[in-house]
């Protein structure tokens, strides 16, 4: 008689199956591993973007009168931070504007032919300035996407005059 040599239809179907089995979970851990990196990447960008806002914002306001160095106005589409010196001359104007479901945040400083756009990633409902005497309180929400959410952040300082 003679001997046959091989796999059966069986065993190639559960080495199959296992394989398969291995590989979808495998993909799982990678695709959960690479989502977290990713997630993770986009809240340190937010994070820094917030810090250069915020540090531009201080060193104007390092500038500013103590009292009326700070004036907010809220409108229905526009958040506006003026910051002027003592002689009450205007230092800088930002500007958190939503037109057309698009918002910006914008600086604004004499001299300057246009305003400069320091980010298009801020919510505008959850973004506040606030000014009481010489202190300054500042919200700061934004929000960009990645490939598999949105991702948001709250950032907050409070930033008093010098002068």
């Amino acid at each position: 008689m003679k001997s046959r040599r091989g796999f059966t239809l069986t065993e190639i179907v559960v080495v199959l199956v296992m394989l398969s089995t291995l590989l979808t979970v495998f993909f799982n851990v990678f695709i959960t591993n690479w989502a977290a990196y990713q997630d993770q990447i986009v809240r340190s960008d937010l994070l820094q973007q917030s810090n250069d806002i915020f540090e531009k914002i201080t060193n104007d306001s390092r500038k500013a009168s103590s009292f009326g160095g700070f004036v907010v106005s809220n409108a229905p589409n526009e958040k506006t931070l003026t910051i002027k010196d003592p002689d009450n001359n205007v230092i800088a104007i930002y500007k958190i504007s939503s037109l057309a479901g698009r918002t910006t945040l914008d600086v604004f400083r004499p001299g300057m032919t246009a305003p400069q756009l320091l980010s298009n990633q801020v919510l505008f409902a959850n973004s506040i300035f606030d000014a009481n005497g010489p202190k300054l309180t500042i919200d700061l929400a934004m929000e960009t996407g990645t490939f598999m959410h949105k991702v948001q952040m709250l950032t907050s300082t409070e930033i008093f005059s010098r002068n």
